[in-house]
């Protein structure tokens, strides 16, 4: 043999040596692992009884499939929810968000702004929207504003259109002067 082929069988031998079966390392590069769609500028309408109810706009929108499929929206989102007659009553956005679909939950981070019909605004780092319950929440630091004043505290529950709701830590009421 000479000696290009006994360096071919040489490399050969060393690839077949160094093969590997790591389930670990296989399971990552599952499928589930990678969206199932990547859509940009994406727009969703959920409707009930023929009436859009909610519209979803990202950015950048992400489906993966699998035991928990999710919903993920690395660039941010904006979310309106309509009454009965198409008019808004809630709005909702942030940098990030991820929608479990099993769970019916939805987790948004990163200035998360809610606004309802009234004209009251919920700031929060992180927030969490159950829509089984019908229902929001957090812990983290909240400040509300409404017509006349603005309320900081820790944590928060409210229902899902952010008419009613509690703060579980006051940490200050300002006043606000009208003019």
């Amino acid at each position: 043999m000479n000696f290009f082929a006994k360096l071919i069988l040489a490399v050969g031998a060393g690839f077949l040596v160094s093969c590997e079966n790591d389930i670990d390392k296989v399971n990552l590069l599952k499928v589930e692992h990678l969206p199932l769609v990547s859509q940009t500028d994406a727009v969703l309408n959920y409707s009930d009884s023929a009436v859009i109810r909610m519209r979803l706009n990202a950015k950048l929108l992400e489906r993966y499939e699998g035991e928990d499929p999710y919903l993920e929206m690395k660039k941010g989102m904006n979310i309106q929810l309509f009454d009965i007659d198409g008019d808004t009553t809630t709005q909702m956005k942030a940098n990030y968000a991820i929608k479990y679909d099993k769970k019916k939950v939805m987790v948004a981070k990163g200035n998360v702004v809610v606004i309802n019909a009234q004209g009251e605004r919920l700031d929060t780092e992180e927030l969490t929207w159950d829509e089984a319950n019908q229902k929001i929440f957090t812990k983290a630091f909240v400040k509300i504003t409404t017509n006349d004043k603005i309320i900081m505290g820790e944590g928060m529950e409210a229902n899902q259109f952010f008419t009613k709701y509690k703060i579980n830590k006051i940490k200050g009421i300002i006043k606000v002067k009208q003019e």
